[in-house]
C-alpha cells in the first residue's frame, strides 16, 4: 500500500496481514518524531500503546529515541536528530 505525503505531520502506512503476527524479533523500524519524541510518546500511551524505553540519547550522540508498542502489540522506535 502507498501513501501519498501531503502537508506536515507524519507519513507512512502500517497494513494489516492476515497472515502476519505480533512479533518481538528481527527488525526495529523506526519513525522520524521530527524532532519530538516526547510528544509523539504521549500519543502512544494516549491511543493504549506501550512504552518499552523512555526518550534517551543514542549513544553516537547524533539525537534521541524511544522504543514504544503499539495496540496490537509491533515493536516500534521514535528518532529524533539533536
Amino acid at each position: 500500500m502507498y501513501t501519498q505525503h501531503i502537508g506536515e505531520g507524519f507519513c507512512g502506512t502500517l497494513v494489516e496481514y492476515d497472515d502476519t503476527k505480533e512479533q518481538n524479533s528481527g527488525s526495529l523500524v523506526y519513525l522520524n518524531a521530527n524532532g519530538d519524541v516526547e510528544a509523539l510518546l504521549n500519543r502512544v500511551q494516549s491511543g493504549g500503546g506501550h512504552i518499552i524505553t523512555d526518550k534517551k540519547r543514542t549513544t553516537a550522540g547524533s539525537g534521541y529515541f524511544a522504543i514504544f508498542k503499539d495496540t496490537e502489540g509491533n515493536m516500534l522506535a521514535f528518532q529524533e536528530g539533536k
